[in-house]
This record gives C-alpha cells, structure tokens and sequence, in this order.
C-alpha cells in the first residue's frame, strides 16, 4: 500500500508553495507547517528505529542458536576409543577388527519470531573405520611351581666299613666298624642290596653278626619286649629303654629310646580299625594327598601292611586294629638307627593273649551236736502195821 511513497509518513505533509524564480518579483511568504502535523519526538522515526533493534536481535539470537548446533552436534560426534593392551598370562594372539558406522543425521526446524523460517538441515555422516588390532604378545611364562618332589628315606650317617651298620651302631652292637663280617661267616654284618634285588645282612635278617649262625634273639645283643594288653611283640637293642610316652595313652603307646644323648627314638602304637580296612586303605584314608604309588606294600610276619612315603613309618593291620612303627629322627639330616629300625619292625609280630584262671573254694563245715539226758527217778515206799 506503500509502493509509491517509501516514508508513509510523507503523506501527512501538505505539498510546500511553488517558489519564484530568481530574478524577479518579491521574496515568496513562508509558509509554516501547522502545529498539529508537527512531529513530538520523533514519532515517527522512533518506530521505525525501535522495529529496525527488534529484527537485529532476533538476526543476532538466531545466528547465536544455529552457532550453538552447530558446536553440539560437532561435540555430540566425537568418538573416541581408546583401546589398551591387556597382558593376559597366555600367549594367545588376538586380531579385533572393530568398525563403528555412525550415521547422524540432524534436522533442526527453528522458527523465529519475525516470520523468517530458518531450517538447517545438518547431515553428518561419520564413518568411523577403527581397525583395532590387538596384538597380545604376553611374554609372562607360568612357572609351575607345584613340583613334584620324591621323598626318600633319610641319609645314613657314617658307615666306615659299608656294611648297612653305621659307626653308632656298631658301637651299640659291638661289631667291628671297619671289618664288615666281624664273626667271619661269610655274611655282611648289618644290611646289603644285591645285585639281584635280595636283601643280605646278618643284623636286618635276625642273626647275630657277633657270632656264626646263631640267632639274634638267643643273643645278648637284643631283647624282646611284649606288650600284654595289645598282644604284640618285637626286639629291641639290649642297652635300649622302652617306656610308655605317657601315662594318659598307657600301653597302647611305647617308646624305645637309645642309651646316648639323641633325638632318635622309635615308637610302637595302636589305632583303631573299626572297618576292618587294609594296612594300605586305612593309610590312603588318613592321607588323602599322598597316592597308592607312593607307598610300598609289605608283609611282616603274616601280617599285611604298608611303609610311609619317607621310609620311616611301618603300619601293619590286623582286624580292627592298625599296629604303627614310627622311626623318628627329628631334625636330623643324617640319620644313625636306620639298620636297627628296620630289625625291629621285622621282628615285630601278634601273641597270644594270656589267661590264668585262679579259683579258690574255702569251704569249712563245723557240726557240733551234744545230747545231754538226766533222767532222776525217786520212789519212797513206806509200809507201817500196827
């Protein structure tokens, strides 16, 4: 409706008077506007000013929201992966092809107050190849430290002649420590393995190695000890001391000691089987970590029965009872009674048990009969005549 007048306003002001040439006539009168057409304050202008900051603004807010997605959505698209390596404890080599496709696509709509449809259509597509690859090269080796070790029996000590007695016992036997047949029979003193696999030896055998074929029991050089309550028995060294380990376990644990000054001592006691289980099951049984291959099965004296891993212990089965036969050495690294443990063991067996039946009948039988009769008979008769 303003096409043909820019200022709107104009067309309140009445056209001015057509002024004269110069040249001629008298000065034109002047004319002066009235005062109801008369701008206060710049009416007019001042609208014009105030609508001009209105779309400036609304220009300066609109540009500041389109900054402002722009930056978010560049923010909102950053990825960042951050792959570390792992340094796992096998050698195992591991290739990961990760690819991460992100499609964003972000369509903002603003629509400002002045009319003015602003669409900002922003397509990101973010292709994000990540070609990870991880390469674990672990270099830890696992060192298995759970070795097997053998358990052997303990080491003799000095054995001057080498003939299975060590110099200690062959001061307790009295035999010659370096002559390995002191009585001259033909026969080692004290233990040998042969070369085929038999086992040689006076002492470990049970004959005297003092005297040519005798017996060690009829010797001197031993004595054999009985346990009465447990019906066992089995030589010991003569100088030796057996006692009970206390009083608390009385005969059902005895303990055979040296004469010297040692921690050296072996031990006989009993156990219970109530099950009846073999020498080898009743062990497996109080040991579950050691295996069947670990232990040697023995037989003493018709009695089954087993050695422990270590060589030291002998336990022997009978019915419900587990006889055991402990070497025990202490700390010691080098052992002196090892010859004279397995002697004893060897010569361990089962006796009879003894009843003496005692019966004492102490009867006394005292009859006493007294029969007493008095029998006084008085007759007087008197006859008078006259």
């Amino acid at each position: 409706m303003f096409e043909n007048n820019p200022n709107p306003q104009d067309q309140f002001r009445p056209e001015p008077p057509e002024m004269p040439k110069q040249g001629g006539g008298s000065p034109p009168d002047i004319y002066t506007m009235p005062q109801k057409f008369m701008n206060k304050e710049g009416r007019g202008g001042g609208k014009v000013n105030k609508l001009l900051i209105i779309i400036l603004l609304i220009v300066v807010f609109a540009g500041v929201a389109f900054g402002a997605v722009i930056l978010f959505n560049r923010l909102s698209n950053t990825n960042e992966n951050a792959n570390g390596v792992v340094a796992n404890l096998n050698l195992n080599e591991n290739e990961n092809l990760n690819e991460d496709l992100n499609a964003n696509l972000n369509e903002n709509v603003n629509e400002n107050l002045n009319g003015n449809l602003n669409a900002n259509e922003n397509l990101n597509l973010n292709e994000n190849a990540n070609l990870n690859a991880n390469l674990n090269a672990n270099l830890n080796q696992n060192s298995n430290l759970n070795t097997n070790t053998s358990i052997i029996p303990p080491t003799a000590s000095l054995d001057s002649d080498d003939d299975g007695l060590t110099d200690v016992e062959e001061t307790l036997y009295g035999t010659g420590k370096t002559t390995p047949d002191t009585d001259g029979d033909g026969f080692i003193d004290g233990k040998k393995v042969q070369s085929s696999g038999e086992i040689a030896g006076e002492l470990y055998l049970g004959y005297d190695p003092m005297a040519k074929n005798a017996r060690l029991e009829d010797s001197s050089l031993v004595k054999r000890y009985t346990n009465p309550t447990y019906n066992w028995s089995l030589l010991y060294p003569a100088k030796w001391t057996a006692t009970q380990t206390s009083s608390a376990t009385g005969d059902k644990s005895i303990m055979f000691s040296p004469d010297v000054s040692t921690v050296e001592y072996l031990q006989v006691s009993v156990q219970d089987n109530p099950t009846n289980l073999s020498a080898k099951n009743w062990y497996l049984s109080q040991n579950p970590g050691v295996s069947s291959s670990e232990i040697e099965n023995l037989v003493v004296n018709g009695l089954d029965g087993v050695k422990s891993p270590d060589g030291t212990t002998i336990y022997l089965s009978k019915q419900d009872k587990i006889y055991g036969i402990t070497y025990s050495t202490g700390n010691l690294t080098l052992v002196n009674y090892m010859t004279t443990f397995e002697m004893m063991y060897q010569s361990f067996k089962l006796v009879s048990s003894s009843v003496t039946n005692t019966n004492v009948n102490s009867n006394t039988n005292s009859n006493t009969n007294t029969n007493t009769n008095t029998n006084i008979n008085t007759n007087s008769n008197s006859n008078l005549s006259f």
